[in-house]
C-alpha cells in the first residue's frame, strides 16, 4: 500500500543515514588524514632520534624478558612507552619501521575520535565532519597515539551530558583509567575531568565507580601476577612525580605575534595567528568553564563545558614544558561553540563563523595539500633510510643520526662481546633498540636520575654489572643537553665515576666511547 511504501522508504532513508554518519563519513576523513600526512607523502615515517627512544627502549626491554616499572621505567605511560611498540614488535617485524607505521595508522584515528566528539556534542555529522576538517586545516589533528584514550573518555563525557544517561559513565570510567596507562599527565586531567562530569550529573556515582573499577581490577591483578604492583606505585607517584622541578621552565613566554603588536588592530590580527590560538583558546575556556561548572546547564551546553573543564586542566602541562596538551580538543570545542552559536540563533553566530574560517586558513591548507600529492620520496635529501642497521629499516633518519648510529655500530660490533653492552650518557636510548644491547639501568635519559640518591643507584648497578663494558660520551655537539644543562652538570656523581672507571677508546664524529 502507498503507506506501506512510505514507511519503507523512510525506513531506508534513515539506514542510509546511518550508514552514512557512522561508517562513510568515518572512514573518509580517517582516509583522508592519511593522504594529507607527510608521512604518505614520502612514502616512510621521519624518526625523531630522541624522543622515539622513549618507547622504543622500554619494548626493546621488554622483548627481552623485563618488565616495566620494576626493570625500566615508562616515564610518560606504559601504553604511550614501550607497550604498543611491544606489541607491534611481537606480531610484525621488529624495525624502527614498522613501529612508526603503527603509530602512524593508529594515530590517524584521532580524525575519528574527534568526529565522534563533536557528533556526540551536536547530534549533527555534518557539524562533526567540518570540526575535523577546520582541525587538519588549522594543523590541529596530529597523527600520534598519546591523545588519542582521552579522546575516546571525551566521547562518552559527553554522549552522557548530553543525552543525560548515566550509563554512558561507565565507558567514560573504563577509558579514563586506560589514559592513565596511555599517559599519565593525560590520565590525571581525564581524571579530573571525569570527576566534574560525574559531580554535576546527579546520582551517577553508581555508574562512575563501576566503570572505573571494570579497568582498574583487572590491571592491577595483571599487575600483581606479575609481581609489580609496588614498583608501579614507587615508580609512578614517587620517582615520575619527582621529575617535576627537572623540566620546569620559564613562566610564561607570550606568543610572537603578541610581541609584535603594538596597538588594537595588530593586536586583534594577532589573536587569530596559528602560534597564539593555543593562548586564546585557554584564555577563553578558562571563562566558559569559570561561568558554568558551578551552575545547572543545558544539554546542548554541557558538552561545552566539559571541554572547557578539559582544556583547562590540559593546559597546566604549560607550567612545565610549555606544553599544549589540550590542543586535540580545541578543533570541537569551536566548532562545537559555533555550532551552539548558529542553532540558538544569536546575532554573534555569524561572527562566530567568520572567525573559524580565518582560523582554519583553508586555502593554505589546500595548498600544501596539492603539493604534497605530486611528492614522491624525501623532500628533504638529508632524510633518507638506514638499511645496514636490520632495526633501522623502514624510517627516515636524519643525516647526522645516520652518521651516529653508523659509528656506534661499528665500535659495538668489535668492541664488544655478544652478551656484553654499554652505558648511554648521551640521551640517546633508541640505540638500545637498534643494536639489540641491554639497557642497564632503569632510566632512558640522565635527568631522571639527577638527584643523588638515584645517582648513586646507578653507580651501583655499573659496578656490579660486569657486562657494561663501555659508556658513550657527549661528543663536541654534546648530545641532547636539556635547556643547556650538560649531562656532566646533570649527574657529577654519575660523571666522576665514569671519570675513573673508564678511559677514552673511541672516537668519530660526534660519538665518543670510553672502555671499563
Amino acid at each position: 500500500t502507498p503507506r506501506n511504501s512510505e514507511e519503507l522508504r523512510g525506513t531506508a532513508h534513515r539506514r542510509a543515514l546511518a550508514v552514512l554518519a557512522f561508517a562513510v563519513y568515518p572512514l573518509a576523513l580517517y582516509s583522508y588524514t592519511n593522504a594529507v600526512s607527510l608521512t604518505t607523502a614520502e612514502g616512510k615515517p621521519r624518526a625523531t632520534f630522541f624522543e622515539d627512544g622513549h618507547a622504543l627502549l622500554p619494548a626493546s626491554e621488554y622483548l627481552r624478558g623485563e618488565l616495566p616499572f620494576r626493570d625500566i621505567i615508562p616515564g610518560h605511560g606504559l601504553i604511550e612507552d614501550g607497550l604498543f611498540d611491544y606489541g607491534v614488535l611481537l606480531v610484525g617485524k621488529p624495525t624502527y619501521g614498522a613501529t612508526l607505521r603503527a603509530r602512524f595508522v593508529a594515530g590517524c584515528l584521532n580524525s575519528v575520535a574527534l568526529y565522534a566528539i563533536v557528533f556526540a556534542a551536536t547530534a549533527s555529522a555534518e557539524a562533526a565532519m567540518l570540526a575535523v576538517l577546520f582541525g587538519l586545516s588549522a594543523g590541529l589533528i596530529t597523527p600520534v597515539i598519546r591523545p588519542l584514550a582521552a579522546a575516546v573518555t571525551m566521547i562518552f563525557l559527553v554522549l552522557a551530558a548530553r543525552t543525560r544517561q548515566p550509563r554512558w559513565l561507565a565507558w567514560a570510567g573504563f577509558f579514563t583509567v586506560i589514559t592513565g596507562l596511555m599517559s599519565f599527565d593525560y590520565g590525571a586531567y581525564t581524571l579530573a575531568t571525569f570527576l566534574v562530569a560525574t559531580i554535576r550529573f546527579r546520582r551517577a556515582w553508581k555508574h562512575a565507580a563501576l566503570g572505573l573499577a571494570a579497568a582498574v581490577v583487572p590491571l592491577f591483578g595483571a599487575f600483581a601476577i606479575l609481581g609489580i604492583v609496588g614498583n608501579f606505585f614507587r615508580a609512578t607517584f614517587r620517582e615520575v612525580l619527582s621529575l617535576g622541578p627537572v623540566w620546569v621552565l620559564t613562566m610564561f613566554t607570550p606568543p610572537e605575534a603578541f610581541t609584535r603588536s603594538n596597538g588594537i588592530p595588530e593586536l586583534l590580527a594577532a589573536l587569530l595567528d596559528r602560534e597564539a590560538l593555543p593562548f586564546v583558546v585557554w584564555i577563553f575556556a578558562a571563562v566558559v568553564a569559570g561561568v558554568t561548572v558551578t551552575r545547572r546547564t543545558g544539554r546542548r551546553l554541557e558538552p561545552l563545558v566539559l571541554m572547557s573543564v578539559w582544556i583547562v586542566f590540559g593546559a597546566l602541562s604549560y607550567a612545565n614544558r610549555h606544553h599544549f596538551y589540550y590542543t586535540w580538543l580545541v578543533p570541537a570545542f569551536i566548532v562545537s561553540g559555533v555550532w551552539y552559536l548558529v542553532r540558538r540563533r544569536m546575532a554573534l553566530a555569524p561572527v562566530a563563523v567568520l572567525l573559524a574560517v580565518m582560523i582554519a586558513t583553508p586555502t593554505t591548507h589546500l595548498a600544501i595539500t596539492n603539493w604534497l600529492r605530486h611528492t614522491r620520496g624525501p623532500l628533504d635529501p638529508a632524510w633518507a633510510e638506514l638499511t645496514t642497521v636490520p632495526r633501522a629499516r623502514g624510517a627516515l633518519l636524519h643525516a647526522d643520526d645516520r652518521a651516529v648510529i653508523t659509528s656506534v655500530q661499528k665500535y659495538v660490533s668489535l668492541a664488544l662481546g655478544p652478551n656484553e653492552t654499554f652505558f648511554d650518557f648521551t640521551n640517546r636510548p633508541v640505540l638500545y633498540f637498534l643494536l639489540r644491547r641491554d639497557c642497564p639501568i632503569r632510566y632512558y635519559e640522565v635527568p631522571y636520575y639527577e638527584t643523588e640518591e638515584r645517582q648513586r643507584a646507578v653507580i651501583a648497578t655499573l659496578e656490579a654489572n660486569r657486562n657494561v663494558r663501555a659508556v658513550l660520551v657527549p661528543g663536541p655537539v654534546g648530545a641532547y643537553a636539556f635547556d643547556g644543562v650538560t649531562n656532566r652538570e646533570r649527574a657529577p656523581l654519575v660523571w666522576a665515576y665514569l671519570e675513573s672507571h673508564f678511559q677514552p677508546d673511541f672516537a668519530e664524529g660526534d660519538v665518543v666511547f670510553w672502555r671499563r
